[in-house]
């Protein structure tokens, strides 16, 4: 029997195949928390969210974003002058992996006390993130390619080593959290080199840059750190506020609930991981039946993004009392309002995306600091007002205004026909 039209297309199977391949990878690390929850007291967990914050903060900082041009560049440029761009891209991240050792090395008490930890997890976690820089060239290069299976099997693969040396290390060893941070450094070096190794045995090298191309890669991703930086502190900033109003410990329960809503963001990068490169196509036409089709499908993916807070709220009440430490059970409390920040963002993500087509990405500066304050304001309030689920709160409410702020700014500069007519005179 054929399969279905839709299945067909081959926008739902790029997006069918990240999805599955994305399930895997995050499933591997999300089958830890019940280890973890086992092995690692509140307090453990609490530090361990912290430098997991801090090293998804260096990913965006080393590399200024800069490797989304290669997304760009890949449909309009042949493979020979393609490798200038990936070999200043590398450039960048060196050179700023670099800065970023200098100024931990000259900040260390502070760093301490933000981590909550010794000064060497500080360097540590800068050579990871260095070397999980390099592995994203090639994950764009793939994802550009619309070949989702190398993709989610380098993912998959990484995935795998990660949790199986944090097994090891954690349980075995008895290491703890370090155990667990360790097994994050050991995997991203590993496939970093891996990476290196499949990009020049695909003539893509990283002694070939030229400045110009260092230049432009700079010009595209720069003007999107800002904003970059805000989501971060927008996802962040809740655990922040948790560890420094309540305590290490309750930051350990929040971080356990915010992984558990996570899944909703991972099904919402999936699906943008292949609705990108399909999006752009048909942009690029300027066909307005095309746009109608577009306009159709973001909203039925709105729909669907309600149906998973929903389903992921009601199966973390069931879950949590099955398969986490007692004394973690107090963190299903986030799962509603987390799950639902996640839903806004995957919102977000269908209506930001005109803007990177139309390479206007300084424009998501302008949200970035409104949306940011709206978090810590509202964050703060809710804490002192409802406790620690505060900080959830405060999440939802400034990823629901960061959607709706980028849809009217995206709309502006990129019309669609979001009434499902022709209103784009």
């Amino acid at each position: 029997m054929p399969l279905p039209f839709i299945f067909k297309k081959k926008l739902f199977q790029n997006a069918f195949a990240y999805t599955v391949c994305n399930a895997l990878k995050q499933a591997l690390p999300f089958c830890l928390i019940p280890v973890l929850t086992r092995y690692l007291s509140p307090e453990g967990y609490g530090v361990l969210a912290i430098i997991q914050t801090a090293i998804s903060f260096l990913v965006i900082v080393l590399g200024f974003n800069s490797q989304g041009l290669l997304l760009v560049k890949f449909v309009t440029i042949e493979n020979k002058n393609l490798t200038n761009y990936v070999s200043g891209i590398f450039f960048i991240i060196t050179f700023t992996s670099f800065i970023a050792l200098c100024l931990a090395c000259s900040q260390k008490k502070i760093i301490e006390t933000f981590l909550n930890a010794h000064f060497f997890w500080a360097i540590l976690i800068v050579v990871a993130t260095f070397f999980e820089s390099i592995s994203s060239i090639l994950l764009v290069l793939w994802q550009a390619q619309q070949v989702p299976l190398r993709f989610g099997l380098f993912q998959i693969g990484q995935s795998f080593i990660n949790v199986l040396l944090s097994l090891f290390l954690v349980i075995l060893i008895g290491w703890g959290w370090e155990g667990r941070i360790l097994g994050i450094t050991l995997s991203s070096i590993v496939f970093g080199i891996v990476s290196v190794l499949i990009l020049n045995k695909n003539n893509l090298h990283f002694l070939r840059f030229k400045w110009p191309n260092v230049k432009e890669a700079l010009l595209f991703g720069a003007p999107s750190v800002p904003h970059s930086l805000g989501a971060w502190l927008n996802g962040s900033i809740g655990l922040f506020l948790v560890n420094s109003m309540i305590g290490v410990g309750a930051s350990g329960l929040y971080s356990v609930g915010f992984q558990v809503g996570m899944v909703v963001s991972f099904l919402a990068t999936s699906f943008n991981q292949a609705w990108v490169p399909f999006l752009f196509e048909k942009l690029a036409k300027n066909n307005f039946s095309d746009k109608i089709k577009i306009v159709k499908l973001t909203y039925c993916y709105f729909f669907s993004m309600f149906f998973l807070v929903g389903s992921v709220s009601a199966a973390s009440a069931w879950l949590f009392p099955i398969f986490l430490s007692q004394e973690y059970y107090d963190a299903q409390k986030y799962v509603f309002f987390v799950s639902s920040a996640f839903a806004f963002q995957g919102m977000y993500y269908m209506v930001t995306n005109y803007i990177f087509f139309m390479q206007k990405t300084y424009l998501l500066t302008f949200i970035t600091v409104p949306v940011a304050l709206i978090n810590v304001i509202c964050s703060i309030i809710f804490i002192n007002q409802n406790g620690t689920i505060g900080a959830a709160q405060g999440l939802a409410a400034s990823s629901f205004f960061s959607f709706i702020l980028t849809w009217i700014i995206s709309n502006k500069i990129y019309k669609m026909p979001w009434l499902l007519k022709n209103n784009l005179k």
